[in-house]
């Protein structure tokens, strides 16, 4: 056989395992396409993280809630969350101080005090959760995400008690 011909066969069988690869390559942990609506008191509530941490272990899927409540989750670079059980914790987003970083320049000495100011008063914070805790620190809300869409709704009461 000719060095062509080898080098051809060879090149023709790196290839072919180089398209059974990108063809049979796995796409990720199995996900469902999770959305829906958080109320309180049948009123939507906005600005809250809606967290689904699985029960059986693996890594947790956010949103945050928009003006009418509505959230969709999302899952390191794509959306949804692992199929399964989930742990689901709601809690409030705290807004912080809004300080104009934009007036002054990076190199300016004056900046890093700022950002350090900055980090000792988050570090040092004590926020009080305004939803009840039933939904964020003692959550015992459990939500099954199958394969495919899934519509899971939160209905909030201010007292904690599930409808």
């Amino acid at each position: 056989m000719s060095h062509y011909l080898k080098y051809r066969m060879a090149g023709l069988a790196l290839l072919s395992c180089l398209i059974m690869s990108v063809g049979c390559a796995e796409q990720g942990p199995s996900l469902g396409a999770v959305s829906g609506t958080v109320t309180l008191d049948g009123k939507p509530l906005p600005n809250v993280i809606v967290s689904f941490v699985p029960v059986t272990g693996g890594r947790p899927s956010v949103g945050t809630t928009d003006e009418n409540g509505k959230y969709q989750l999302a899952f390191v670079d794509r959306l949804g969350a692992l199929t399964g059980k989930h742990k689901v914790s709601i809690t409030t987003v705290v807004q912080g101080d809004d300080i104009d970083f934009s007036e002054i320049s990076s190199d300016d000495p004056r900046y890093e005090e700022m950002v350090l100011a900055r980090k000792s008063d988050y570090d040092n914070a004590v926020v009080k959760e305004p939803l009840p805790a039933a939904y964020n620190s003692k959550s015992e809300l459990i939500r099954e995400v199958e394969s495919g869409a899934n519509a899971i709704d939160f209905a909030l009461t201010s007292d904690g008690k599930q409808p």
